[in-house]
This record gives structure tokens, C-alpha cells and sequence, in this order.
């Protein structure tokens, strides 16, 4: 049960202050503020005073770490800047920062986590402020499984507490209990073993301390003495981690070139296989097909609360950067506005938050502003502010799968240059399903469109399994549609596709029965012929590079080229002939 999940994680949050950084994947973000009450008064009780600081997507620098505050009795500013909300200085209540959506965070947000969660120490410099503290406020984070994976692997790895919240609703939860002082369980050699073994796929040790210290919460709230490995196990569970096979434990790893307990020159261990909570297909790279870079492809299903153990391949471009954009604003100005970030240009100026920027200067600038004289503000380049805005995809990635002529045919090989492409360039993808087992009807395309890669039903497109008809001309029908609303919609046009056909050519529904649902009935070349059709219309269109995918060996072979000629595209092998043909 979602609720139960979320407890066990919360109370044990509350009970050890270490565990500051709890991601909650797939939680309506509306539920934080509740999920922050309900933490601190089972850490401190009832009515205790706690603070709450929103890091949403267009908090900046200045919005966290530094705050006005207004004029005392006998000074002759009106206002002075102050420690921020994240800073924690005597006189204010513990603070629970929370993020609404982790992957949309902006880079003033992300690399605050990263700061304040992974040091032991802070240190505040900025306007003339200094402050120094020993960070405790906690972090809840909300974020959708599929955009985990975008994520950097530093901001990743400060949420080493991840607990799936999906389902949960308000009211869910129990009243907070407030955990009562108690002897704090022991941990046991069995347990500390067990932790190593479960939670060491990753680097650095923020994961196994974690795994560690949620055993010993469990086995303390339970009023057990010492902690065993069945509370490791219970923990692992709460966390999503994979419990590894029972037998003897493994050699501890010990560098190359060294020497083991007995004395004897030591043999490196081998590389443990990555544990996760879901199973991972891993992908093997393709050779290199042009225009397109070669090199590893990262997984497509990402099903687990620890992507960066499988997404070791190319990722999103410096996650903790801001993107690269060319020096022309015009498709800057499409994205929906997200927060402000100081202005280098005149262009889509936020006039509020300028002017507010201004107002901080104005007694400095003008001694007489504030004095009963009515003047305009001063304003000076440093006040400028304009909007950050929700990035655009610049990328299309379309992808016809026909489910008919795959058999037995593993072909995310074939298709490994084009995914990682769409990964790596943060394409928006569309994936039209041709003769889907599970499709609604047989004699018709199936469309999805994600916003990416690791949106789930991408992923579930591509392990479907096949039925009897190929509605292939219906298929090509949903992709010439797809490329021209992305292609020339005018606020959210795309500037380059790459369209993929991953067929055997012999469609057997024409376009008629598809569009009207009926049988066909003497079919012939009808299906092909209306599918050459539409390939021809794709073939026309500006700025789409084609490729298709022929999975042979099959019959009917000329189909293929026929296909690859009225698309105007390259034709690649998905599998060599047995013969080497």
C-alpha cells in the first residue's frame, strides 16, 4: 500500500535527521505541504513550529540564499538584505524544503540540493552576508518515474531515500505518532554485510549508508535491540532495491595489484552486475549507421527508482547546466514562462520582477526617493530580469513499428543509434504501432506520443506483441500527420525529424477498411499501393530524414525497395542473412 510505504519512509526520516533528502516518485506534488506537517510532528510532535520553502522551477540564486528584510526603528535604509529561506540561522524554526517537480527544478534549485544535502557544513558569502550552519532542513522532492532518468547522477545521489508514491491520495496517512525517545537498535556485523551487498552497485557509499540507516529506523520503531538482515531486507524493500540471490557472500573486492586477508597476491573481483528494483533491458549498440553518431546506448526502460545505475551511457547534456541555445530569441519565446533569471538582452523582459529588482536600489540611487518626492524608479542593467521558460524540443524522433514481420527478431539492436539519438537529444517522439496484438482494432494504426524516451508507453511500444493484420498504409497515414503538426505548428515547431520504418513492406489492409472498419476482401497490392501513397507524400516533406529498417530475410524482399524508393530514405539491414547476403 502506497500509504504504508510512505509512513515507514516518513517516520524513519523523522527518527534519524541524517536521512535529510527523500525523493517521492509518481505523488501528486499537491500532497507535499500535508507530507511535511505529517514529518514534523511525528519528529517533534504535535504543534511544533516548522517553516516550509518551495523550490519551484523558477526559483533563482537570489530567491533562496539571500532575503530583504524591512526597516527598523532608526535606520536609514528601507530595506536590507538578510539570510535567505534555505538559510539556517538562530531564531528560526526548522525549515522542510520542498520541490514540486525535481526534473523541472531550475539549476539554482538543483544545485542547492546538491550543496545543502551533501555537505556537513555551510557556508553562506553573498551581498555582505555571512552565515555559517550545520545543515538539518529536510528535502521532499516529488518527480514522475519516466523523468527520473533525465536527471543528473549528483542531484540523483543526494535522494538516496526514494520511495514510490504512487496511488497515495489525502487522508491516506495515519495521524502522526510522535516517535517517543528510545534506545536506538544496534547494527550487527549480518547487517552491515547485507546492506554492502544489497545497496553496493553504485559509487560512493551515500546509498549503503542510506539502505543501513532505514534498517535500523525499521527495526527501531519495532522496539527490536539489534538490527539483522531481514530489517536490511525490509528496507530494501521500502526503497525498491532487488534482494540478491541467497548463498555465500561474495569475496570483498580488493584492488588489483594488492594482497588478500592471507597474504597472497589478490585477483581484482569482477564487476558485479547493476541490482534494480525492475528488470532493465540492456541494449546493445548497433554499428554505426550515417548521419548518426555510434557509441553505447543507455537503456530504454527505465523502471526503476535508480536510473543512474543503468543510464551509464550518454545522458542529457550537463543535467546541471543550462542547455546551449543559439543567440536568436525567437524560439526562446515559445516555452511557457517558468520563473525569472537576470537579463543579458532587451528581449521578453519580465517588467514586475525588474521592477522589483530595481526597488531594492532605489534609496542608494535616489536619497530623496523614499522622502515624499514622486519620481520614477531608477533603473540600471543589473535590474533587468526576463523569463526562463520551459525548453522547446528542437527534435523529432517518429518511429513506425510494425509488429507483424518481427517474429522472433530482437530488434532493439537494429534500433540502438536511432533511440540513443532521441535520447540525447532530447527529442519529443511519436511511435505509430502497425499490426499491435493489443491494439483496439486490428485494421487500424495505434499512435503514442511522449515527450521523450523514457515515457512509459514508448517503452511498452516497443515490447508489444504482433496480431494478424498490417494496417501499413494507416501507419504511414498517423506519421505524415505527426511530421506536419510538428514540423510547422507555429509555436511549437520542431526543426529537425527523423522518421524510422522498421517494416517488411506487405501491408494487407487498405486505407478504405481502415479508416471505416471493415474487412477487406480481395486485397491484392491495394494495401501496398496505398502505402506507397502516403510514403510518397512523407518524401516531399522538408527538413525529415528517413531510414528504413529491413528486417530481413522474408519473402517478398522487393517490397522493401519499393517502399525505401517512395520514401526517398536509406534502407539498412536489421539482421545479416544467415547466408552473409
Amino acid at each position: 500500500m502506497p500509504a504504508e510505504r510512505v509512513a515507514r519512509a516518513l517516520a524513519c526520516a523523522a527518527l534519524d535527521r541524517e536521512l535529510r533528502g527523500v525523493l517521492l516518485y509518481d505523488l501528486d506534488p499537491g500532497l507535499l505541504g500535508g507530507l511535511a506537517r505529517w514529518l514534523v510532528e511525528t519528529g517533534a510532535g504535535p504543534g511544533a513550529a516548522y517553516r516550509t520553502v518551495v523550490v519551484g522551477a523558477g526559483a533563482g540564486e537570489d530567491d533562496l540564499w539571500v532575503g530583504l528584510r524591512p526597516p527598523r526603528r532608526g535606520e536609514a535604509l528601507p530595506f536590507s538584505p538578510e539570510p535567505g529561506p534555505l538559510a539556517e540561522v538562530p531564531g528560526r524554526p526548522p525549515a522542510v524544503v520542498l520541490v514540486p517537480d525535481l526534473a523541472r527544478t531550475g539549476m539554482a534549485g538543483a544545485r542547492a540540493a546538491v550543496t545543502a544535502l551533501g555537505s556537513d557544513v555551510l557556508h553562506l558569502e553573498r551581498d555582505g552576508l555571512e552565515a555559517l550552519w550545520r545543515p538539518r532542513a529536510r528535502w521532499l522532492a516529488a518527480c514522475r518515474r519516466e523523468d527520473m532518468g533525465k536527471l543528473s547522477p549528483h542531484l540523483l545521489d543526494r535522494f538516496a531515500v526514494r520511495v514510490d508514491a504512487a496511488g497515495l491520495r489525502e487522508g491516506d496517512l495515519p495521524g502522526p505518532a510522535p516517535i517517543r525517545p528510545r534506545r536506538t537498535a544496534r547494527m550487527t556485523a549480518a547487517a552491515v554485510d547485507r546492506a554492502v551487498r544489497v545497496g553496493g552497485a553504485a559509487p560512493g557509499v551515500r546509498r549503503e549508508l542510506a539502505l543501513a540507516r532505514i534498517a535500523r529506523c525499521l527495526a527501531t520503531l519495532d522496539g527490536a535491540v539489534t538490527v539483522d538482515a531481514a530489517a536490511v531486507d525490509e528496507a530494501a524493500r521500502l526503497l525498491g532495491f532487488a534482494e540478491p540471490e541467497t548463498g555465500p557472500e561474495p569475496p570483498a573486492p580488493v584492488a588489483a595489484g594488492g594482497r588478500g586477508a592471507e597474504g597472497r597476491p589478490a585477483v581484482a573481483a569482477p564487476d558485479r552486475p547493476v541490482e534494480a528494483s525492475h528488470a532493465v533491458r540492456e541494449v546493445v549498440a548497433a554499428p554505426p549507421v550515417e548521419p548518426l553518431a555510434a557509441g553505447p546506448l543507455p537503456p530504454v526502460a527505465v523502471d526503476t527508482p535508480y536510473p543512474e545505475d543503468v543510464l551509464d551511457g550518454e545522458r542529457e547534456p550537463m543535467s546541471l547546466r543550462a542547455p546551449w541555445a543559439r543567440r536568436s530569441t525567437v524560439r526562446a519565446l515559445r516555452g511557457a514562462p517558468l520563473g525569472t533569471v537576470p537579463a543579458h538582452h532587451v528581449h521578453d523582459i519580465a517588467v514586475v520582477a525588474t521592477l522589483l529588482e530595481a526597488a531594492k536600489h532605489q534609496a542608494v540611487r535616489c536619497p530623496d526617493h523614499f522622502a515624499g518626492d514622486p519620481r520614477p524608479p531608477h533603473l540600471a542593467p543589473p535590474d533587468l530580469r526576463r523569463y526562463r521558460r520551459a525548453q522547446v524540443p528542437g527534435r523529432l524522433f517518429a518511429l513506425l513499428l510494425d509488429h507483424t514481420c518481427r517474429g522472433d527478431w530482437d530488434w532493439y539492436e537494429a534500433l540502438s543509434p536511432f533511440l540513443r539519438w532521441s535520447y540525447t537529444q532530447r527529442a519529443v517522439v511519436c511511435v505509430v504501432e502497425v499490426g499491435a496484438r493489443d491494439a483496439p482494432g486490428e485494421l487500424a494504426a495505434r499512435r503514442r506520443i511522449g515527450r521523450n524516451l523514457l515515457d512509459p508507453g514508448i517503452v511498452r511500444a516497443l515490447d508489444g506483441a504482433p496480431g494478424r493484420a498490417t494496417p501499413l498504409a494507416h501507419g504511414l497515414v498517423l506519421v505524415a500527420d505527426s511530421l506536419t503538426r510538428h514540423l510547422h505548428r507555429e509555436r511549437a515547431a520542431v526543426e529537425e525529424a527523423l522518421l524510422v520504418v522498421v517494416t517488411d513492406g506487405r501491408g494487407n489492409v487498405p486505407l478504405r477498411d481502415s479508416v471505416s472498419g471493415r474487412a477487406p476482401e480481395g486485397v491484392g497490392r491495394r494495401g501496398v499501393e496505398d502505402a506507397l501513397s502516403v510514403a510518397r507524400e512523407i518524401r516531399a516533406m522538408r527538413r525529415v530524414r528517413v531510414v528504413l529498417v529491413d528486417p530481413r530475410p522474408h519473402a517478398g524482399a522487393g517490397l522493401v525497395a519499393e517502399l525505401g524508393e517512395a520514401l526517398g530514405g536509406a534502407v539498412v539491414p536489421g539482421r545479416d542473412h544467415p547466408d552473409g547476403a
